[in-house]
């Protein structure tokens, strides 16, 4: 037995905010930033509502007398009635004291609509075997994409604000950063390192980071240890009110969710990664080993390491987990194995594409997004070896999207497949590398909110970790 089903809609809401603004124009202010035209179910109220608008714009009031002017050369306007049906408009929304509810009803429903729409949209997809070259997740992926953007639409959206509220939300902000500071805070997410907060205040909400280097110079480590850095500080935030904890979410494109775990048990053990993968670690470090895994169960953070992901997947992936689990912070390894749908002719437009879309995730979900780049081969050739931004592979608009971009750099990588050997000083400082080899440079070459600049780590090959050392 079949099921009939109505549309849903409602003239008499549709009419009565008409008429509303027949009575009084000024509501239209406060509908049309969140309703519009093909929110109205009736052809007719949409052509009504769609002249008063042009009305408006035109700098003139709107009355039964100005809207009918425009509609009489309408047939649909003039067999409803034409001015008489303006006048009965009128009539009916005199008594009425809350318009906007009127409009609310008209724009949910019209959402309703949309989503019967969207349904059967993605009915008719998976029903159509012609449709070769769409696969089965893609129509999930553009389902779900479809659905996020009409639940972040209407009410959600922006409008001007008067120059006295940002410059108040401004000097809020402003103040904030100053308590942080005077307690050796930061206002972003903290890096866990000290020289580098100083440059950048942490990583910043809607900011599009990029993370590059060249093979071998741990930048996948280094995205390890600011993911674990950004987990505890969420973790130990909201430690008694979880409902309210941000995550870290991992994109691994090139590692398993094992391997980038077991890097996590290293750097918290200090124990070799190779040890650990090969078993060569002592029988005592069973007991060291099982409470850093145990400790890292607990640690707000998600892995999704799909290979050959595209950027449409995540977009979708990191808007559930978003809703779900509270995400704070992104993290992706790295960003040339990210596929796109498109048929660009070549991969530096590719590449364009998947960073605009990053920068556009980044600012929808207002959390930082950090992508780890390859760094051309160009960079090999040269004397001088430290990266520059036009060494940035498959460029494009990489350091145009980018808020902030790093590089990493090790003297030492270069010197140990040189064969070259360095005597190793002792510098009395815990934390200090004891050899200029062991020294990571991290460059920061465009910095869109502060200063650019080197900062000085320390790398432990072996365990993945890096650490804060004294400036050099």
């Amino acid at each position: 037995m079949s099921v009939i089903r109505n549309i849903p809609y409602n003239i008499q809401a549709e009419q009565l905010v008409l008429g509303s603004i027949l009575v009084n124009d000024k509501v239209l202010n406060e509908m049309q930033s969140f309703l519009l035209t093909e929110h109205f179910y009736d052809p007719l109220h949409q052509k009504v509502y769609r002249t008063m608008l042009a009305v408006i714009d035109e700098g003139h009031a709107v009355t039964p007398v100005s809207l009918s002017s425009k509609l009489d050369s309408d047939d649909q306007f003039q067999k409803t009635g034409g001015f008489e049906f303006l006048g009965q408009l009128t009539s009916l929304a005199i008594a009425v004291i809350r318009p906007q509810d009127y409009a609310e009803i008209v724009y949910d429903l019209a959402m309703r609509r949309q989503l019967i729409d969207l349904g059967e949209d993605m009915l008719a997809q998976s029903y159509n075997s012609e449709l070769e070259n769409l696969r089965t997740k893609d129509i999930i992926e553009n389902t779900e994409d479809k659905l996020f953007k009409l639940a972040m639409s209407g009410f959600v959206d922006r409008d001007f604000e008067g120059i006295n509220q940002v410059a108040n939300q401004s000097l809020k902000n402003i103040f904030k950063a100053y308590e942080l500071r005077s307690t050796n805070q930061v206002t972003g997410i903290s890096t866990g390192f000290f020289d580098l907060d100083e440059k950048l205040g942490g990583f910043q909400n809607s900011d599009l980071v990029i993370l590059a280097a060249r093979p071998g110079m741990g930048k996948t480590a280094f995205a390890v240890n600011l993911a674990l850095t950004a987990a505890e500080i969420f973790r130990k935030k909201h430690e008694e009110d979880k409902q309210k904890m941000k995550t870290v979410g991992i994109f691994s494109l090139e590692m398993s969710g094992e391997q980038l775990v077991t890097r996590m048990i290293s750097i918290k053990t200090s124990i070799d990664s190779l040890k650990l993968r090969s078993g060569l670690f002592k029988h005592e470090q069973h007991i060291q080993i099982s409470n850093a895994a145990t400790a890292l169960s607990t640690e707000p953070m998600f892995i999704d390491d799909t290979p050959g992901i595209t950027i449409s997947a995540i977009r979708t992936r990191a808007r559930k987990m978003y809703k779900k689990h509270n995400l704070g912070m992104i993290i992706i390894d790295y960003l040339q194995l990210i596929q796109t749908n498109s048929n660009a002719e070549n991969r530096v437009l590719e590449v364009s594409e998947i960073t605009k879309s990053l920068k556009i995730l980044a600012r929808e979900l207002n959390i930082p997004v950090i992508a780890l780049s390859q760094l051309s081969r160009a960079v090999d050739q040269r004397a001088d070896k430290r990266p520059v931004l036009s060494d940035l592979r498959e460029s494009g608009s990489i350091e145009q999207d980018a808020d902030l971009v790093m590089f990493i750099f090790r003297e030492g990588y270069y010197a140990s497949i040189s064969g070259h050997k360095e005597t190793k000083t002792e510098e009395g400082q815990e934390g200090a590398p004891k050899s200029k080899l062991d020294r990571t440079e991290i460059i920061i070459a465009k910095h869109r909110h502060g200063p650019v600049g080197t900062v000085g780590l320390y790398y432990d090959l072996a365990s993945s970790k890096f650490s804060n050392i004294f400036k050099f």
